[in-house]
This record gives C-alpha cells, sequence and structure tokens, in this order.
C-alpha cells in the first residue's frame, strides 16, 4: 500500500465505496422477498348471502440460506382474516361466508411465521336473488 496520505484515503475510500455497494445489493428490498400469496379458488362471480366458498389456497415464498427464493404451492400452514367479520365470516380457516350485504377484504396469515399476505381479495356480497 502506498505510503502517502492522500493515496492511502484513496485506496480506503475505494474500499469503503465497494464494501456499501455490496451491502446494498445484499439487502435490496425489491428482490428476494418472502412472501405469502392466496387465491380465492371457487369464489363465485355473485356472492350472495349465505353463500360458502370453495376452499382457498396459498402459496409461500420464503429464501434459502443461499439466498435463492423456494416456492411451496398448495400452502398448508395458513387462515383467512377478513376486514369485516359481519359482512364476509371465515368458516373452517380458509372458507369464506358472506353474512350481510357489503365488501370485506380477506388476507391470508402464515401460521408458522409472521407472514401476512400483502395482496387482499375484496369480497362483495350481494342480496340473494
Amino acid at each position: 500500500m502506498p505510503n502517502h496520505p492522500a493515496s492511502r484515503f484513496a485506496v480506503f475510500s475505494t474500499m469503503a465505496a465497494m464494501a456499501a455497494l455490496l451491502a446494498a445489493c445484499a439487502t435490496d428490498p425489491q428482490t428476494n422477498k418472502e412472501h405469502l400469496d392466496i387465491k380465492d379458488t371457487g369464489l363465485p362471480t355473485a356472492f350472495h348471502v349465505g353463500d360458502t366458498s370453495g376452499l382457498w389456497t396459498a402459496s409461500r415464498t420464503t429464501l434459502t440460506a443461499t439466498g435463492r427464493e423456494e416456492t411451496q404451492n398448495d400452502y398448508p400452514s395458513f387462515h383467512l382474516k377478513s376486514s369485516d367479520s359481519t359482512v364476509v365470516a371465515i368458516a373452517k380457516q380458509r372458507f369464506v361466508v358472506g353474512i350481510k350485504e357489503g365488501t370485506a377484504q380477506v388476507t391470508a396469515r402464515d401460521d408458522k411465521s409472521t407472514l401476512v399476505s400483502e395482496a387482499a381479495v375484496t369480497v362483495t356480497v350481494v342480496a340473494k336473488p
């Protein structure tokens, strides 16, 4: 390493900048993100008061120790949550039931971690014909 103070400063500055760039790449919040996704399997187009949906499914994406994403389809360890249980109730953790006219957001929560589905499914309940 050069003995001149300005040269040493330049070398250390370059090394610090490279370390900062590497750290930023490893922690980029837009990539390699764990998530839980739900699918409203069996939800009819017109969901009426008293209707019960089909079984909802989910997939869970996690990170391995090496930073690779792994997706488990038909993930079994989750339950549904309704934003308004007076409109849409949850039955047996994975079915939705229309209680009264209105709209509610349904999300999924992982039973083995703190993951919550980012996207909610809007369920609109209408009156019986």
